[in-house]
């Protein structure tokens, strides 16, 4: 059966891009999500899948309590549900930073529990964990869910309200045509009313391609997973101070951390072995919080690329001029997942928009 006129395509099948797709046939449009592989094959599931609300600045902690209510209670939300696991999240700020972290606590606490929180209580909370330093900020309702299932989960709900789900089309090529965009794909010419591009790690070279100027750029994630000496209870957290991140393995019993890479691209550079260097760096940059981190043993981990923006925060726009019919979902930097069910209105609210300047 050949494909209806003038849908609206969705690039990417990641957790952000089904989300958009989602909120899109909701509204009641006609609706296709690509994918060059499957759902889910790029950075959404190798992400680590954490979902918290806490963030120094209140327009991403808005942006994220908006999605935290969503991912703990997916079948609710969306009729197709994933566990989420609620560790609580700690967030240890730089020493500069400590007064504007505690303001932020002080400003969400009424409705997400976040406060400061001493070593001595930490101890109690998560017990084997031994952190080093005075306390951190706590989010005792944050946690994570397997990534992977979650983007699965939104194409689902997404195929099942309506939507097409093409998997294994890559689109070679965006081009504005009259009255909508047209798409180069593996599959033949398709010709959307409008585009909501959310590809991942490839949308800086899709923008390139374009001619649009813009501040994005692949760069590698890796987490390594540890096996402490001994039995933890751990959160989710961020050491903005020690420049690591992480979140427990109850599978394993272990702990994944991850420390900034360098490894820059505009390249299409996906999933990578992990580099042993690299895990020598996250070592010593977390023995400082982990006193056990020395006699941990590495158990491999997870590398794969992911779309950063040199804001450091993911945004939703829309192209201008003659590409005003592409809407961009990109740039947030190793942590989208918290952020797709905001991402999927928000692309969803630009598409009407334009959709009623055109009527």
């Amino acid at each position: 059966m050949p494909a209806p006129e003038r849908e609206t395509v969705v690039i990417g099948a990641g957790v952000i891009g089904a989300a958009a797709a989602l909120a899109l046939r909701r509204a009641g449009r006609a609706v296709a999500l690509l994918d060059a592989d499957r759902v889910a094959a790029g950075a959404s599931g190798w992400s680590g899948g954490v979902a918290r609300v806490f963030h120094l600045d209140a327009e991403e902690a808005a942006r994220a309590a908006y999605g935290l209510p969503i991912l703990r209670d997916l079948a609710r939300a969306i009729g197709v549900g994933v566990p989420f696991h609620e560790t609580g999240y700690l967030y240890f700020p730089k020493p500069q930073d400590r007064e504007a972290a505690l303001a932020a606590a002080r400003a969400l606490a009424p409705e997400h529990g976040t406060e400061f929180v001493g070593a001595g209580q930490l101890a109690t909370l998560y017990p084997g964990l031994a952190l080093s330093g005075e306390g951190a900020i706590h989010e005792p309702r944050a946690g994570f869910a397997d990534p992977r299932a979650v983007a699965l989960a939104y194409a689902e709900a997404f195929v099942r309200a309506g939507g097409r789900s093409l998997e294994g089309v890559r689109v070679g090529a965006l081009a504005p045509d009259a009255g909508g965009v047209r798409l180069e794909t593996t599959l033949g010419p398709i010709h959307a009313d409008q585009v909501v591009l959310a590809a991942g790690y490839a949308t800086p070279g899709m923008l390139d391609a374009l001619g649009v100027a813009h501040d994005l750029f692949s760069r590698s994630i890796q987490v390594t997973l540890f096996e402490p000496p001994h039995r933890i209870v751990a959160p989710a957290f961020t050491d903005e101070e020690l420049d690591v991140y992480g979140k427990p393995d109850p599978a394993s019993g272990g702990l994944y951390v991850g420390a900034p890479t360098t490894a820059e691209s505009r390249g299409e550079i996906a999933a990578e072995p992990v580099d042993a260097d690299h895990v020598g760096r996250t070592m010593a940059a977390a023995r400082d919080r982990f006193g056990w981190m020395d006699a941990a043993r590495p158990r491999g981990g997870l590398r794969h690329a992911d779309c950063y923006s040199a804001r450091g925060r993911g945004e939703v726009f829309r192209l201008p001029g003659a590409l005003s019919r592409i809407v961009v979902a990109a740039g947030f930097s190793g942590g989208g997942f918290k952020m797709a069910p905001w991402a999927g209105e928000a692309a969803a609210a630009l598409v009407a928009e334009r959709a009623a300047d055109a009527a």
